[in-house]
């Protein structure tokens, strides 16, 4: 009977331990499935989301200037970015409004995969570019010592230049919209800086994005 009690009892932190998780793949594939109905994440060739794959520079670029509506017409601004290619108008698009960069040397490296840092950074570019009060947020937050010692501590992994874009996502919704939660698609704790950002992942950042400002279609 004891034997028995055990097993039910193990069977059932099993469960627990891996609903939480189920739920986490559940939201980040709804995510991506709902930017797809609307255009915004595309598949391969067959269709495939590719959700465990990396995401790219241009496969960003590509993702915002279909939720922004928006198009480069004119020469490239960087020499490895063919403004013919299908992804060439997104990403001069993106690189005129100040969003993305380059990578220096007048390149853009649009077939590089992007991490986690990177992307919250253009993330929160884009964030600030909807809503005039989190790009104000985000210049306070440039000037030294605004960031409370807890807040400094959590972003301590990020690079500098990372860190107003991830202090707009985190605590922006918050501190200066009055509103609660926040911007990730994860919380702090669970993100990792410099490691790749999947396709899923970047899914549900901008569908947290779009819903947190209330700007989904």
């Amino acid at each position: 009977m004891k034997r028995i009690l055990t097993l039910l009892l193990c069977a059932a932190l099993t469960l627990s331990l891996a609903v939480p998780a189920l739920a986490v793949q559940s939201e980040r594939e709804t995510a991506a499935v709902w930017l797809k109905e609307k255009g915004i994440l595309t598949g391969d060739q067959n269709g495939n989301l590719n959700l465990g794959s990396g995401l790219t520079r241009a496969e960003l670029c590509s993702m915002l200037a279909s939720v922004l509506n928006v198009a480069y017409r004119g020469e490239s601004r960087f020499t490895d970015v063919d403004q013919n290619a299908w992804y060439g108008p997104s990403v001069n698009a993106m690189a005129y409004l100040g969003i993305v960069d380059g990578v220096g040397g007048g390149k853009f490296n649009p077939g590089g995969t992007l991490t986690q840092e990177e992307f919250h950074t253009i993330l929160g570019r884009t964030a600030r570019f909807f809503n005039v009060k989190l790009d104000a947020y985000a210049q306070w937050v440039e000037q030294e010592g605004r960031l409370t010692l807890g807040q400094s501590s959590a972003l301590s992994g990020y690079s500098a230049w990372a860190r107003n874009s991830m202090a707009v996502l985190a605590w922006g919704l918050e501190d200066a919209l009055d509103g609660t939660g926040d911007l990730l698609f994860a919380s702090l704790k669970e993100l990792s800086p410099k490691a790749p950002i999947l396709r899923e992942e970047a899914a549900a950042g901008m569908y947290a994005v779009l819903s947190g400002l209330e700007i989904l279609p």
